[in-house]
């Protein structure tokens, strides 16, 4: 089962460092292949992000002499590339994940993992039988 899910690319982008620890779980075989999927599109879609924003540092910032690759914003630029940053970070972006279960043989995983990524899991109250409303 698959799902779309919609972020803002700041919570995608502060993301990466979770995702990539869930990454060195040993996931279940039967869940092996959705965890793949799932890292892969939540992969591509921070690129995209992260190239967005090397394009705003290469456009405001300046070429290190030392380091090609690297690029330092000058003080008269860190307004206007810190508004811009913060409104690529919080435009949306979709992809589709492939949302793991959390079942007995599951790896051990902290609670806070499962919040930070808790869109990379099936929700959890999601086989909790659904309440009756009450009768008048």
């Amino acid at each position: 089962m698959t799902k779309k899910i919609t972020l803002t690319n700041g919570k995608i982008y502060n993301s990466l460092k979770r995702v990539q620890e869930l990454s060195n779980k040993a996931i279940p075989t039967m869940q092996l292949m959705n965890s793949i999927r799932g890292i892969k599109a939540f992969n591509e879609t921070f690129k995209v992000i992260d190239e967005a924003r090397v394009v705003l540092l290469k456009k405001f910032g300046e070429q290190s002499k030392e380091n090609s690759e690297s690029y330092t914003v000058p003080t008269k630029n860190i307004e206007k590339y810190t508004k811009e940053v913060t409104e690529l970070m919080s435009l949306e972006s979709t992809f589709k994940v492939y949302p793991l279960k959390l079942t007995p043989n599951f790896p051990e995983v902290l609670p806070s993992l499962v919040i930070a990524l808790d869109f990379m899991f099936e929700d959890l109250d999601e086989d909790k039988p659904k309440e009756k409303p009450a009768k008048k």
